[in-house]
């Protein structure tokens, strides 16, 4: 899965050569709920299950058999990662990752460019900036870096 900062160079870079638009993309084996919205350049993998009134950042990306729960927001660049189960209620900051096989509990918060580790179980909110593993998960690092850019120009 490339990383939110990987995706957010190759979008400025496409734009700088005269792309427009960015479609989002729906692998036809995944099951996305009516009431779930999702902006431009949405990308969601094969065996994906997205449940009702969740909100798709931008630019968000949806690895294979990730599983996101009702009510989620989740922020533009944020990646989920291949078997992922993001409970209800989720708030997902933007370029934050989740990676593979992790499981957020219900009504948490993870921050802005936060990093969840593979197979962690997450049972608090995660702080914006902090990397978390293990289970439960818990902050190992806080100072990651921001994802660069501004949100402003990926308006419609």
């Amino acid at each position: 899965m490339a990383t939110p900062a990987n995706r957010l160079a190759a979008l400025a870079d496409a734009f700088r050569l005269g792309f427009s638009r960015a479609e989002t993309l729906v692998d036809p084996t995944s099951v996305v709920a009516r009431s779930a919205t999702m902006d431009r350049g949405v990308y969601i993998s094969a065996s994906c299950t997205i449940a009702g009134a969740v909100q798709l950042g931008a630019f968000a990306f949806v690895n294979t058999a990730a599983s996101i729960g009702h009510h989620t927001r989740v922020g533009e660049f944020a990646s989920i990662g291949p078997g992922t189960t993001v409970t209800g209620s989720i708030v997902i900051g933007r370029g934050a990752v989740i990676s593979a096989g992790a499981v957020v509990l219900p009504e948490l918060e993870i921050g802005a460019n936060a990093v969840v580790g593979a197979g962690a179980v997450v049972t608090q909110s995660v702080p914006a900036g902090s990397l978390v593993m293990g289970n439960p998960a818990r902050v190992v690092r806080t100072d990651l870096p921001a994802l660069g850019g501004s949100p402003s120009p990926l308006r419609r």
